[in-house]
Protein backbone atom coordinates (compact mmCIF):
# COMPACT_ATOMS: atom_id res chain seq x y z
CA UNK A 1 0.00 0.00 0.00
CA UNK A 2 1.67 3.20 -1.19
CA UNK A 3 1.48 6.67 0.36
CA UNK A 4 -1.36 7.83 -1.95
CA UNK A 5 -3.58 4.91 -0.96
CA UNK A 6 -2.84 5.54 2.72
CA UNK A 7 -3.64 9.26 2.51
CA UNK A 8 -6.87 8.78 0.52
CA UNK A 9 -8.04 6.02 2.88
CA UNK A 10 -7.33 8.25 5.89
CA UNK A 11 -9.30 11.06 4.23
CA UNK A 12 -12.29 8.75 3.70
CA UNK A 13 -12.04 7.54 7.30
CA UNK A 14 -11.97 11.11 8.63
CA UNK A 15 -15.08 12.06 6.65
CA UNK A 16 -16.91 8.89 7.74
CA UNK A 17 -16.06 9.40 11.41
CA UNK A 18 -16.87 13.14 11.40
CA UNK A 19 -20.31 12.74 9.77
CA UNK A 20 -22.38 12.02 12.94
CA UNK A 21 -20.87 15.01 14.73
CA UNK A 22 -22.41 17.25 12.08
CA UNK A 23 -25.92 15.92 12.82
CA UNK A 24 -27.87 17.43 15.72
CA UNK A 25 -29.81 14.17 16.13
CA UNK A 26 -26.59 12.27 16.76
CA UNK A 27 -25.12 14.93 19.07
CA UNK A 28 -28.22 14.67 21.26
CA UNK A 29 -28.08 10.85 21.47
CA UNK A 30 -24.82 9.30 22.69
CA UNK A 31 -26.17 5.79 22.21
CA UNK A 32 -26.84 6.60 18.56
CA UNK A 33 -23.26 7.81 18.08
CA UNK A 34 -21.95 4.64 19.73
CA UNK A 35 -24.04 2.43 17.42
CA UNK A 36 -22.87 4.43 14.40
CA UNK A 37 -19.18 3.99 15.22
CA UNK A 38 -19.68 0.35 16.17
CA UNK A 39 -21.37 -0.42 12.86
CA UNK A 40 -18.79 1.54 10.84
CA UNK A 41 -16.07 -0.45 12.60
CA UNK A 42 -17.72 -3.69 11.45
CA UNK A 43 -17.80 -2.43 7.87
CA UNK A 44 -14.15 -1.38 8.05
CA UNK A 45 -13.15 -4.79 9.37
CA UNK A 46 -14.80 -6.44 6.36
CA UNK A 47 -13.22 -3.93 3.96
CA UNK A 48 -9.67 -4.25 5.29
CA UNK A 49 -9.94 -8.04 5.56
CA UNK A 50 -11.07 -8.29 1.96
CA UNK A 51 -8.46 -5.82 0.69
CA UNK A 52 -5.38 -7.11 2.54
CA UNK A 53 -6.03 -10.58 3.97
CA UNK A 54 -8.58 -12.83 2.24
CA UNK A 55 -11.79 -12.48 0.28
CA UNK A 56 -14.84 -12.20 2.49
CA UNK A 57 -18.32 -13.60 1.78
CA UNK A 58 -19.74 -12.16 -1.43
CA UNK A 59 -16.47 -10.54 -2.52
CA UNK A 60 -15.44 -13.13 -5.10
CA UNK A 61 -17.96 -12.41 -7.85
CA UNK A 62 -19.57 -9.09 -8.84
CA UNK A 63 -17.64 -7.05 -6.26
CA UNK A 64 -14.31 -8.33 -7.55
CA UNK A 65 -15.41 -7.89 -11.19
CA UNK A 66 -16.40 -4.27 -10.57
CA UNK A 67 -13.00 -3.60 -8.98
CA UNK A 68 -11.02 -5.27 -11.77
CA UNK A 69 -12.97 -3.47 -14.51
CA UNK A 70 -12.64 -0.14 -12.66
CA UNK A 71 -8.87 -0.63 -12.51
CA UNK A 72 -8.79 -1.26 -16.26
CA UNK A 73 -10.87 1.86 -16.90
CA UNK A 74 -8.59 3.98 -14.70
CA UNK A 75 -5.53 2.69 -16.56
CA UNK A 76 -6.98 3.68 -19.94
CA UNK A 77 -8.13 7.08 -18.68
CA UNK A 78 -11.24 6.85 -20.89
CA UNK A 79 -14.53 7.25 -19.01
CA UNK A 80 -18.09 6.72 -20.25
CA UNK A 81 -20.65 7.78 -17.68
CA UNK A 82 -23.78 6.22 -19.14
CA UNK A 83 -26.03 4.21 -16.84
CA UNK A 84 -26.60 0.91 -15.06
CA UNK A 85 -23.53 -1.14 -14.04
CA UNK A 86 -21.41 0.79 -16.55
CA UNK A 87 -21.98 4.00 -14.59
CA UNK A 88 -20.77 2.49 -11.33
CA UNK A 89 -17.66 0.97 -12.98
CA UNK A 90 -16.72 4.33 -14.46
CA UNK A 91 -17.31 6.22 -11.20
CA UNK A 92 -15.02 3.83 -9.31
CA UNK A 93 -12.57 3.88 -12.22
CA UNK A 94 -12.51 7.69 -12.15
CA UNK A 95 -11.93 7.61 -8.39
CA UNK A 96 -9.02 5.21 -8.95
CA UNK A 97 -7.68 7.49 -11.71
CA UNK A 98 -7.77 10.50 -9.37
CA UNK A 99 -6.18 8.60 -6.49
CA UNK A 100 -4.80 5.08 -6.79
CA UNK A 101 -6.27 1.79 -8.16
CA UNK A 102 -6.62 0.24 -4.71
CA UNK A 103 -9.49 -1.98 -3.56
CA UNK A 104 -9.62 -0.35 -0.12
CA UNK A 105 -10.41 3.03 -1.74
CA UNK A 106 -13.32 1.58 -3.72
CA UNK A 107 -14.63 -0.05 -0.56
CA UNK A 108 -14.44 3.24 1.33
CA UNK A 109 -16.81 4.77 -1.24
CA UNK A 110 -19.37 2.07 -0.38
CA UNK A 111 -18.92 2.54 3.38
CA UNK A 112 -19.27 6.31 2.99
CA UNK A 113 -22.57 5.76 1.16
CA UNK A 114 -23.90 3.53 3.96
CA UNK A 115 -22.69 6.04 6.57
CA UNK A 116 -24.52 8.94 4.93
CA UNK A 117 -27.62 6.75 4.57
CA UNK A 118 -27.63 6.23 8.35
CA UNK A 119 -27.61 10.00 8.87
CA UNK A 120 -30.50 10.50 6.43
CA UNK A 121 -32.42 7.57 7.93
CA UNK A 122 -32.34 9.27 11.34
CA UNK A 123 -33.89 12.34 9.73
CA UNK A 124 -36.67 10.15 8.30
CA UNK A 125 -37.19 8.69 11.79
CA UNK A 126 -37.68 12.25 13.03
CA UNK A 127 -40.24 12.97 10.30
CA UNK A 128 -42.22 9.87 11.31
CA UNK A 129 -42.05 10.89 14.99
CA UNK A 130 -40.29 7.68 16.01
CA UNK A 131 -37.36 9.44 17.71
CA UNK A 132 -37.33 7.25 20.81
CA UNK A 133 -36.49 4.30 18.53
CA UNK A 134 -33.57 5.98 16.71
CA UNK A 135 -30.89 3.66 18.08
CA UNK A 136 -32.62 0.29 17.52
CA UNK A 137 -33.78 1.26 14.02
CA UNK A 138 -30.29 2.31 12.91
CA UNK A 139 -28.81 -0.83 14.47
CA UNK A 140 -31.32 -3.17 12.77
CA UNK A 141 -30.73 -1.43 9.46
CA UNK A 142 -26.95 -1.14 9.36
CA UNK A 143 -25.79 -4.06 11.53
CA UNK A 144 -27.67 -6.76 9.65
CA UNK A 145 -24.99 -9.30 8.55
CA UNK A 146 -25.86 -9.07 4.84
CA UNK A 147 -25.62 -5.29 4.97
CA UNK A 148 -22.25 -5.50 6.73
CA UNK A 149 -20.76 -8.19 4.47
CA UNK A 150 -21.95 -6.67 1.17
CA UNK A 151 -22.19 -2.99 2.11
CA UNK A 152 -18.42 -2.78 2.54
CA UNK A 153 -17.62 -4.17 -0.93
CA UNK A 154 -17.26 -2.58 -4.36
CA UNK A 155 -20.92 -3.02 -5.27
CA UNK A 156 -23.43 -0.45 -6.49
CA UNK A 157 -26.07 -1.38 -3.87
CA UNK A 158 -24.62 0.87 -1.10
CA UNK A 159 -24.84 3.91 -3.39
CA UNK A 160 -28.32 2.89 -4.57
CA UNK A 161 -29.52 2.48 -0.98
CA UNK A 162 -28.18 5.91 -0.05
CA UNK A 163 -29.88 7.53 -3.06
CA UNK A 164 -33.19 5.74 -2.39
CA UNK A 165 -33.26 6.71 1.29
CA UNK A 166 -32.45 10.32 0.41
CA UNK A 167 -35.07 10.44 -2.35
CA UNK A 168 -37.75 9.11 0.02
CA UNK A 169 -36.62 11.62 2.66
CA UNK A 170 -37.29 14.55 0.33
CA UNK A 171 -40.53 12.92 -0.81
CA UNK A 172 -41.73 12.76 2.79
CA UNK A 173 -40.62 16.35 3.45
CA UNK A 174 -42.52 17.46 0.36
CA UNK A 175 -45.73 16.02 1.82
CA UNK A 176 -45.15 17.24 5.39
CA UNK A 177 -43.97 20.81 4.69
CA UNK A 178 -46.21 22.40 2.02
CA UNK A 179 -44.36 25.74 2.21
CA UNK A 180 -41.18 24.08 0.89
CA UNK A 181 -42.90 21.71 -1.53
CA UNK A 182 -41.21 22.96 -4.71
CA UNK A 183 -37.68 22.82 -3.24
CA UNK A 184 -38.16 19.33 -1.82
CA UNK A 185 -39.76 18.16 -5.07
CA UNK A 186 -36.69 19.31 -7.01
CA UNK A 187 -34.41 17.38 -4.65
CA UNK A 188 -36.71 14.37 -4.95
CA UNK A 189 -36.37 14.45 -8.73
CA UNK A 190 -32.60 14.92 -8.53
CA UNK A 191 -31.98 11.90 -6.30
CA UNK A 192 -34.54 9.82 -8.20
CA UNK A 193 -32.73 10.55 -11.45
CA UNK A 194 -29.35 9.65 -9.93
CA UNK A 195 -30.76 6.44 -8.45
CA UNK A 196 -32.46 5.41 -11.67
CA UNK A 197 -29.21 5.73 -13.61
CA UNK A 198 -27.60 3.01 -11.48
CA UNK A 199 -30.12 0.23 -12.20
CA UNK A 200 -32.71 -0.28 -14.92
CA UNK A 201 -35.33 -1.60 -12.46
CA UNK A 202 -34.81 1.44 -10.23
CA UNK A 203 -35.22 3.64 -13.31
CA UNK A 204 -38.78 2.32 -13.56
CA UNK A 205 -39.31 2.44 -9.80
CA UNK A 206 -38.48 6.15 -9.54
CA UNK A 207 -41.43 6.95 -11.82
CA UNK A 208 -43.71 5.16 -9.35
CA UNK A 209 -41.97 6.76 -6.36
CA UNK A 210 -42.50 10.26 -7.71
CA UNK A 211 -46.13 9.43 -8.52
CA UNK A 212 -46.81 8.14 -4.99
CA UNK A 213 -45.13 11.17 -3.41
CA UNK A 214 -47.25 13.50 -5.52
CA UNK A 215 -50.69 11.98 -4.93
CA UNK A 216 -50.42 10.54 -1.41
CA UNK A 217 -52.56 12.38 1.11
CA UNK A 218 -51.01 12.44 4.60
CA UNK A 219 -53.90 14.26 6.25
CA UNK A 220 -56.45 12.14 8.10
CA UNK A 221 -59.74 12.30 6.19
CA UNK A 222 -63.01 10.44 6.39
CA UNK A 223 -62.79 9.42 2.76
CA UNK A 224 -59.90 8.93 0.35
CA UNK A 225 -62.20 10.11 -2.43
CA UNK A 226 -62.42 13.70 -1.20
CA UNK A 227 -61.31 15.90 -4.12
CA UNK A 228 -60.19 19.52 -4.02
CA UNK A 229 -58.75 21.65 -6.80
CA UNK A 230 -55.14 21.05 -5.76
CA UNK A 231 -55.60 17.29 -5.52
CA UNK A 232 -57.40 17.28 -8.87
CA UNK A 233 -54.54 19.25 -10.44
CA UNK A 234 -52.01 16.73 -9.10
CA UNK A 235 -54.08 13.80 -10.40
CA UNK A 236 -54.05 15.39 -13.86
CA UNK A 237 -50.37 16.41 -13.88
CA UNK A 238 -48.94 13.13 -12.52
CA UNK A 239 -50.06 10.90 -15.44
CA UNK A 240 -48.75 13.54 -17.87
CA UNK A 241 -45.37 13.50 -16.12
CA UNK A 242 -45.26 9.70 -16.24
CA UNK A 243 -46.21 9.59 -19.93
CA UNK A 244 -43.51 12.15 -20.71
CA UNK A 245 -40.93 10.22 -18.68
CA UNK A 246 -41.84 6.94 -20.39
CA UNK A 247 -41.64 8.56 -23.83
CA UNK A 248 -38.25 10.22 -23.23
CA UNK A 249 -36.75 7.18 -21.50
CA UNK A 250 -38.14 4.69 -24.02
CA UNK A 251 -36.67 6.61 -26.95
CA UNK A 252 -33.27 7.18 -25.35
CA UNK A 253 -30.09 5.12 -25.61
CA UNK A 254 -29.57 4.66 -21.88
CA UNK A 255 -29.39 1.22 -20.35
CA UNK A 256 -32.88 0.32 -19.24
CA UNK A 257 -34.68 2.13 -22.07
CA UNK A 258 -35.86 -1.24 -23.36
CA UNK A 259 -37.64 -1.76 -20.03
CA UNK A 260 -39.76 1.36 -20.57
CA UNK A 261 -40.53 0.32 -24.14
CA UNK A 262 -41.66 -3.12 -22.93
CA UNK A 263 -43.87 -1.58 -20.23
CA UNK A 264 -45.45 0.82 -22.70
CA UNK A 265 -46.17 -1.99 -25.18
CA UNK A 266 -47.18 -4.50 -22.44
CA UNK A 267 -44.36 -6.83 -23.58
CA UNK A 268 -42.99 -6.70 -20.06
CA UNK A 269 -45.01 -9.79 -19.05
CA UNK A 270 -43.53 -11.88 -21.82
CA UNK A 271 -40.04 -10.60 -20.99
CA UNK A 272 -40.45 -11.58 -17.32
CA UNK A 273 -41.68 -15.04 -18.29
CA UNK A 274 -38.71 -15.60 -20.63
CA UNK A 275 -36.24 -14.33 -18.05
CA UNK A 276 -37.53 -16.69 -15.39
CA UNK A 277 -37.64 -19.61 -17.85
CA UNK A 278 -34.14 -19.29 -19.35
CA UNK A 279 -32.14 -18.09 -16.33
CA UNK A 280 -29.57 -20.82 -15.45
CA UNK A 281 -30.57 -22.93 -12.44
CA UNK A 282 -28.10 -23.11 -9.55
CA UNK A 283 -28.05 -24.55 -6.04
CA UNK A 284 -29.88 -21.56 -4.57
CA UNK A 285 -32.44 -21.28 -7.38
CA UNK A 286 -36.17 -21.59 -6.91
CA UNK A 287 -38.17 -22.56 -10.00
CA UNK A 288 -41.31 -20.42 -9.95
CA UNK A 289 -42.38 -19.59 -13.53
CA UNK A 290 -44.41 -16.53 -14.44
CA UNK A 291 -47.61 -17.83 -16.07
CA UNK A 292 -49.20 -15.37 -18.50
CA UNK A 293 -51.85 -17.72 -19.91
CA UNK A 294 -54.70 -15.91 -18.12
CA UNK A 295 -55.38 -13.09 -15.70
CA UNK A 296 -55.86 -15.54 -12.80
CA UNK A 297 -52.55 -17.33 -13.47
CA UNK A 298 -50.74 -13.97 -13.69
CA UNK A 299 -52.03 -13.01 -10.23
CA UNK A 300 -51.35 -16.44 -8.74
CA UNK A 301 -47.84 -16.82 -10.17
CA UNK A 302 -47.00 -13.23 -9.16
CA UNK A 303 -48.06 -14.04 -5.60
CA UNK A 304 -45.87 -17.17 -5.55
CA UNK A 305 -42.90 -15.30 -7.01
CA UNK A 306 -43.28 -12.60 -4.36
CA UNK A 307 -43.52 -15.06 -1.46
CA UNK A 308 -40.48 -16.99 -2.66
CA UNK A 309 -38.49 -13.76 -3.09
CA UNK A 310 -39.25 -12.53 0.42
CA UNK A 311 -39.07 -15.73 2.41
CA UNK A 312 -36.87 -18.36 0.72
CA UNK A 313 -35.09 -20.55 1.56
CA UNK A 314 -37.80 -22.48 3.32
CA UNK A 315 -36.80 -24.95 5.99
CA UNK A 316 -37.01 -27.96 3.63
CA UNK A 317 -34.53 -26.25 1.25
CA UNK A 318 -31.71 -26.00 3.81
CA UNK A 319 -28.63 -28.02 2.86
CA UNK A 320 -25.67 -25.95 4.12
CA UNK A 321 -24.57 -23.45 6.77
CA UNK A 322 -25.17 -20.53 4.39
CA UNK A 323 -28.71 -21.82 3.86
CA UNK A 324 -29.26 -21.70 7.62
CA UNK A 325 -28.23 -18.05 7.71
CA UNK A 326 -30.43 -17.24 4.70
CA UNK A 327 -33.34 -19.02 6.38
CA UNK A 328 -32.87 -17.03 9.61
CA UNK A 329 -32.75 -13.81 7.59
CA UNK A 330 -36.01 -14.73 5.85
CA UNK A 331 -37.63 -15.34 9.25
CA UNK A 332 -36.44 -11.90 10.38
CA UNK A 333 -37.95 -10.42 7.22
CA UNK A 334 -41.26 -12.07 8.07
CA UNK A 335 -41.20 -10.77 11.66
CA UNK A 336 -40.31 -7.21 10.64
CA UNK A 337 -42.96 -7.18 7.93
CA UNK A 338 -45.57 -8.29 10.48
CA UNK A 339 -44.50 -5.58 12.93
CA UNK A 340 -44.42 -2.99 10.12
CA UNK A 341 -48.07 -3.64 9.28
CA UNK A 342 -48.96 -3.75 12.98
CA UNK A 343 -47.28 -0.39 13.65
CA UNK A 344 -49.22 1.12 10.76
CA UNK A 345 -52.46 -0.18 12.26
CA UNK A 346 -51.59 1.15 15.74
CA UNK A 347 -50.55 4.66 14.69
CA UNK A 348 -52.98 7.49 14.01
CA UNK A 349 -53.16 10.67 11.98
CA UNK A 350 -50.23 11.86 9.88
CA UNK A 351 -47.81 9.20 11.11
CA UNK A 352 -50.22 6.44 10.08
CA UNK A 353 -50.59 7.97 6.62
CA UNK A 354 -46.81 8.26 6.20
CA UNK A 355 -46.33 4.66 7.32
CA UNK A 356 -48.98 3.62 4.81
CA UNK A 357 -47.04 5.41 2.11
CA UNK A 358 -43.84 3.64 3.19
CA UNK A 359 -45.58 0.26 3.06
CA UNK A 360 -46.82 0.92 -0.47
CA UNK A 361 -43.30 1.90 -1.56
CA UNK A 362 -41.90 -1.25 0.09
CA UNK A 363 -44.37 -3.62 -1.59
CA UNK A 364 -43.85 -2.07 -5.02
CA UNK A 365 -40.05 -2.12 -4.75
CA UNK A 366 -39.83 -5.71 -3.54
CA UNK A 367 -42.38 -6.90 -6.13
CA UNK A 368 -40.33 -5.37 -8.93
CA UNK A 369 -37.13 -7.07 -7.77
CA UNK A 370 -39.03 -10.32 -7.15
CA UNK A 371 -39.92 -10.63 -10.84
CA UNK A 372 -36.27 -10.41 -11.85
CA UNK A 373 -34.89 -12.72 -9.13
CA UNK A 374 -34.76 -16.50 -9.41
CA UNK A 375 -32.48 -17.53 -6.54
CA UNK A 376 -32.30 -16.53 -2.90
CA UNK A 377 -28.59 -15.72 -3.05
CA UNK A 378 -29.23 -12.86 -5.46
CA UNK A 379 -32.41 -12.09 -3.54
CA UNK A 380 -30.46 -11.41 -0.34
CA UNK A 381 -28.42 -8.81 -2.19
CA UNK A 382 -31.48 -7.22 -3.84
CA UNK A 383 -33.29 -7.03 -0.51
CA UNK A 384 -30.62 -4.62 0.72
CA UNK A 385 -32.61 -1.99 -1.19
CA UNK A 386 -35.74 -2.49 0.90
CA UNK A 387 -34.20 -3.64 4.18
CA UNK A 388 -34.06 -0.12 5.59
CA UNK A 389 -37.84 0.21 5.15
CA UNK A 390 -38.47 -2.90 7.26
CA UNK A 391 -35.98 -1.70 9.88
CA UNK A 392 -37.72 1.68 9.97
CA UNK A 393 -41.28 0.39 10.27
CA UNK A 394 -40.79 -2.96 12.03
CA UNK A 395 -37.83 -2.07 14.22
CA UNK A 396 -39.78 -0.11 16.88
CA UNK A 397 -42.20 -2.93 17.79
CA UNK A 398 -39.47 -5.59 17.52
CA UNK A 399 -37.35 -3.60 19.98
CA UNK A 400 -40.37 -3.13 22.27
CA UNK A 401 -41.13 -6.88 22.29
CA UNK A 402 -37.49 -7.75 23.01
CA UNK A 403 -37.43 -5.29 25.92
CA UNK A 404 -40.66 -6.77 27.30
CA UNK A 405 -39.22 -10.28 27.01
CA UNK A 406 -36.00 -9.32 28.82
CA UNK A 407 -37.88 -7.52 31.62
CA UNK A 408 -40.38 -10.37 32.03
Amino acid sequence: MNITTILVTILFLLVIFILPILSSHFRKNKNLIFIYYFVVLLYQMVAFTNAFWFRTIGADMDANSFHVLAVEISNTGVFQFYSDANLYKNIVGYLYWLTEPSLIIGEQLSILSISISMIVLVNIIDLLKLNKFQTPIVFVYAAQPTMVMLGALTLREPIEVFLLITAVYFGLKMRIYPNKKILNFCFLLLFCLCMGLFHKALFLYVAILVCVCLIWNINKTQSIFIINKYRLLILVITPLLLITLFYIAGNSNISGAELFRMVASLDIFEAIAKHRTYTPIGRASYVVPFDTSSFITVIYSSFLIYIYYLFTPFIWQISSITDIYAYLESILHMILLYYSIKLWRLEEGQTRQLLGMMLILFFILTLMFAFGTTNYGTGMRHKMMSWWMLALMGGPLLYTRIRQFINY
